[in-house]
């Protein structure tokens, strides 16, 4: 006879429209600073909230006790031992998410590694990354390989969907002006790249991407006219990300064309359609498309957290652990709240602003509100809302902001995070750092742990809140809405997820508190979620799978 442990009944359904009830304890790995009180405690109460098996716990010794450690030492003393604990426990295509207690380093120096590839230090990559970032690459950085420093890295990440249709492939012809232009770029022989894009577009006139580098072109050769007619083309063929002409230096001239306007509005309405939000799956490899399929091993990813900061500039024990209770006591109350999109003239608010509408619109078609307020709006400071009681989510770009001051309350399960450059650099004194939002009650938010510059693929992007409605994790959410997140630190209860359609499950027999002996039949009952349809049923022992029915 014996007595089973933690045994755990998890629902996996299918849902009706694009929801998802993504990530649970079953799938979580904490780990915790053995050297560190904090991080002891810190961790206990996670456990106990999200009833972790002692399995899916890694306890480290020998943390260095500092706020940015070295690549190296990064691998040896915490990717190391927890993927021997993983391999030792049998749970490495189990685990999906490895979370941090608080008392860890929350930046780690790569530059080891680009002095190793002979790559020069760039100030728009800098030489370090954060602690969820890079365990998030974790095995590309266990390989030493700095792919993770690209800026569309996140293969997981979504994407803008085109809704242009080409009604037919290019011919070989066709294919081979095309390659004439490609390789007339790489020779820097832009004439001749010019001619043979004006040929292939004029032959083909659905590829956004010929239209987008035509422009680029004709803007270089001074031609303002036709450089915006050639984005207007692209735009009519798919073009959306507003980003690629607004940061761009070679069309600052036709950003002061009075046409640029009605077009830049044009793009920013397009923006809506969104590749519908995925589970995280460890085991998977992440690919943009079945054509580009990968096998490598460095195409697999751990969604990573960290629970707390509790060092300088920080939050206090009692304030971590009063935002997860708060944050594990949201799951799926689907909270009537509304996202505040703060919008100024700040170039950290501006680079997002383009996604703001498709945003509202989209969440507005999930019944889920939100608004854009700007400075001088009714009482509005354009940093976070003013006097506001239903907040759910905030998209900021500030240096410095006052939640205190506001008068404004976040609902439990929030997400709230700003733009900016030392938003999670703890060590410097400038800004105001994400632990202010965690501090007033966010379940969880995010910051760059070095200067990011203005690249919105470092951060999330507005969309994040249309991918936590549809019931996604707050991980799954995060990382489903950056291209590039190896310098954002993510802090708060990765687990949180208010807007899941939750379906109650029991067991019927045997009752789990009494001793079991022999063949043993497991009896459940399932009230599936309000228009959510059961797949099936999975039974976990201990944080093992035991198995799953109908």
């Amino acid at each position: 006879m014996r007595r089973v442990g933690l045994l755990t009944l998890l629902i996996v359904w299918l849902g009706i429209g694009p929801a998802w009830a993504g990530g649970g304890p079953e799938t979580t790995l904490l780990v915790v600073n053995a050297d560190s009180a904090i991080s002891r405690v810190v961790a206990q109460e996670y456990i106990r909230l999200r009833e972790l098996p002692e399995r899916q716990v890694v306890w480290l010794e020998s943390v260095p006790p500092t706020e940015t450690i070295d690549v190296t030492t990064f691998r040896e003393r915490i990717l190391g031992p927890i993927f021997a604990h993983l391999e030792s426990v049998g749970l490495e295509d189990e685990i999906d998410l490895i979370v941090y207690s608080a008392g860890f380093p929350y930046a780690v120096d790569f530059s080891a590694d680009m002095k190793r590839a002979g790559m020069e230090k760039d100030a728009h990559i800098g030489t370090a990354g954060s602690l969820t970032g890079m365990t998030f690459f974790a095995h590309r950085v266990l390989a030493e390989d700095l792919g993770y420093l690209a800026r569309n890295a996140n293969r997981y990440a979504r994407r803008t969907v085109s809704r242009a249709r080409a009604p037919r492939l290019p011919t070989n012809e066709e294919r081979a002006w095309a390659q004439a232009a490609v390789a007339a770029i790489s020779a820097e022989e832009p004439a001749t790249a010019l001619e043979s894009l004006e040929r292939f577009t004029a032959s083909y006139r659905w590829d956004a991407g010929a239209w987008l580098e035509l422009a680029v072109l004709q803007a270089d050769a001074g031609a303002t006219e036709a450089a915006l007619q050639a984005l207007e083309r692209a735009v009519d063929t798919g073009l959306t990300n507003v980003q690629v002409v607004q940061q761009n230096e070679r069309f600052e001239t036709v950003r002061q064309h009075p046409g640029w306007e009605g077009l830049r509005e044009r793009m920013e309405d397009a923006m809506g359609a969104l590749e519908p939000a995925r589970g995280f799956r460890s085991r998977y490899f992440w690919s943009r498309s079945l054509q580009d399929a990968r096998t490598d091993i460095r195409d697999r990813y751990f969604l990573s957290v960290m629970l707390g900061y509790t060092d300088v500039r920080g939050n206090s024990v009692p304030e971590v652990l009063a935002y997860l209770d708060r944050a594990a006591g949201s799951d799926g109350t689907r909270p009537d709240g509304t996202v505040y999109l703060m919008e100024n003239r700040n170039i950290r608010s501006r680079v997002r602003q383009p996604y703001f509408r498709s945003a509202v619109s989209t969440l507005a078609e999930r019944g889920r509100r939100a608004e854009v307020t700007g400075q001088g709006q009714r009482g509005q400071n354009g940093q976070v809302p003013v006097g506001r009681e239903d907040v759910v989510g905030v998209v900021a770009g500030t240096r410095g902001f006052n939640w205190e001051g506001s008068g404004s309350r976040m609902l439990p399960g929030a997400i709230a995070e700003s733009f900016t450059s030392y938003g999670g650099h703890f060590a410097h004194g400038s800004q105001t750092k994400l632990t202010e939002f965690l501090r007033h009650g966010a379940a969880g938010s995010s910051g760059a742990v070095r200067e990011p510059y203005s690249f919105v693929e470092k951060f999330p992007l507005p969309q994040l809140h249309v991918f936590y409605a549809d019931g996604v994790s707050l991980a799954e959410a995060f990382y489903l809405s950056v291209a590039s997140p190896y310098q954002l630190i993510v802090v708060g209860d990765p687990l949180a997820r208010p807007f899941a359609h939750l379906a109650t499950v029991r067991m019927v027999g045997p009752d789990p508190d009494a001793v079991w002996q022999g063949k043993v039949p497991v009896g459940f009952e399932v009230i599936a979620a309000p228009r959510r349809l059961t797949d099936r049923v999975e039974l976990w022992i201990n944080g093992q799978p035991l198995g799953s029915a109908a």
